[in-house]
């Protein structure tokens, strides 16, 4: 594996987390532990 291609899987993993998070914040009540911690 090259660094870029390190780097590619690197950011295509992020983005997957922030999607994921955005999924949970959505499914989660307004003053719950993650919306605080956002």
């Amino acid at each position: 594996m090259t660094k870029s291609e390190r780097n590619k899987a690197i950011i295509s993993i992020e983005k997957e987390m922030k999607q994921a998070a955005k999924a949970l914040d959505l499914n989660a009540p307004p003053n719950s532990e993650t919306r605080s911690m956002n």
